[in-house]
C-alpha cells in the first residue's frame, strides 16, 4: 500500500501562523500606534477654543471622518 503525505504539512502550518499572526499583528499595531501618535500631536496643535463657526473645510473632513467611522463598524 502507498503511504499518502499530507496536503498541508506541520511546518506550513507554523509558518503561515508566524505570518499571519505574528508579522500581521505587529504591522497594524505599529500602524496603530503612529496614527495614535499622530492625534495627539495634532491635539497639542490645535487651539484649545474652537471657532465659533466652522468653515467649509472643517465641515467636509468632519463628514469624511463620519462615512469612514460608519464604515469600520
Amino acid at each position: 500500500m502507498k503511504q499518502c503525505k499530507p496536503c498541508i504539512t506541520i511546518r506550513t502550518i507554523a509558518k503561515l501562523l508566524w505570518k499571519n499572526y505574528v508579522i500581521e499583528a505587529t504591522s497594524r499595531f505599529k500602524q496603530d500606534y503612529k496614527s495614535y501618535r499622530l492625534i495627539g500631536l495634532t491635539e497639542c496643535v490645535l487651539p484649545a477654543v474652537a471657532p465659533a463657526k466652522p468653515t467649509k473645510d472643517v465641515l467636509k473632513v468632519r463628514e469624511i471622518a463620519k462615512q469612514n467611522y460608519k464604515a469600520a463598524i
